[in-house]
């Protein structure tokens, strides 16, 4: 909203798919696949009486498989055509092609945040073996313009640490790490959750601005982050390299490390930059090296 104060909004109340902190098993997983088909269901409903009250002319509906609208131009975006799930999962592959086939089918088109050619930025996520006729590359999207010429001075001593995800996961990850920081001389920015008691040297901004946020990416020593697929994008449109570490249980976050391990330095869990006993003064420049091959054209 505080982005584009003039547009009118409509509250959705739609509770988020939580995967949970420990990660996923085969019960919930199931339970989580009905509840995203019964919300496609409910989704459908509600974008049709949107559009019979509302008069719209297109519907975008991000990663939301049931939101279109009949006599309605209608979008899909997505950077998973083919979600990568685990070994033992892939026994329902089958019904899980038919039904991403069929949803795709039943949008105009199916656009994609990311290059044409292949492996882009999400690689086998993006470029799988399946055809969807109706599928449009429309290149990475950030919400930050790609500028690579800002010469921002960076405080060796600043980290910025990035959270994601429900909130009670982004909770969860500013207070491992905040715990992790407090007895540093350094700098602590958290961005996208709060604390109740933040240590001395540690910040926390719940909702930063698109300005403060670009402009702590910049100028931070070095920075923490899960590996999803919108902060990678961001990150490549600011030149920046991070420390990233996937969410437990969701191989689309692992998959992503991988293929970026040469453009971030990736940990299995946020205790390991203990365990590799890094000088955190000297992160930065180990990082820089990675940000080489940072150096997209979106």
């Amino acid at each position: 909203m505080e982005r584009f104060p003039e547009l009118q909004y409509i509250e959705d109340k739609t509770k988020p798919v939580s995967y949970g902190l420990n990660g996923t098993g085969v019960f919930k997983l199931a339970a989580v696949a009905m509840r995203i088909k019964k919300q496609s269901r409910v989704d459908n409903n509600k974008c049709k009486d949107l559009c019979e009250t509302g008069h719209y002319n297109l519907v975008v509906s991000d990663n939301r498989y049931g939101f279109r609208g009949e006599g309605v131009k209608s979008v899909l975006i997505t950077h998973q055509l083919m979600p990568i799930t685990p070994v033992w999962l892939r026994i329902g592959m089958p019904v899980l092609r038919r039904f991403l086939k069929k949803a795709y089918a039943s949008f105009s088109e199916v656009w994609i945040p990311d290059f044409p050619e292949f492996p882009g930025l999400a690689g086998l996520l993006s470029h799988p073996s399946i055809k969807v006729p109706n599928a449009k590359f429309i290149g990475p999207l950030s919400r930050f313009e790609s500028d690579r010429t800002d010469t921002v001075e960076r405080n060796k001593k600043s980290v910025l640490i990035i959270t994601s995800g429900p909130e009670e996961h982004r909770r969860q990850m500013a207070f491992e790490l905040s715990g992790m920081f407090a007895d540093l001389s350094l700098q602590i920015f958290i961005a996208g959750a709060s604390l109740d008691n933040c240590p001395e040297n540690v910040k926390c901004i719940l909702s930063p601005s698109d300005e403060l946020m670009k402009k702590l990416i910049l100028e931070s020593g070095f920075i923490i982050t899960h590996s999803g697929y919108s902060t990678l994008m961001d990150l490549y449109a600011c030149g920046r390299s991070a420390v990233i570490v996937p969410t437990r249980g969701q191989t689309e976050q692992k998959y992503l490390a991988q293929i970026h391990h040469d453009s971030f330095l990736v940990l299995h869990e946020f205790a390991d930059l203990k365990k590799y006993q890094i000088d955190f003064s000297q992160l930065s420049e180990v990082l820089s090296k990675k940000e080489k091959n940072t150096s997209v054209s979106f």
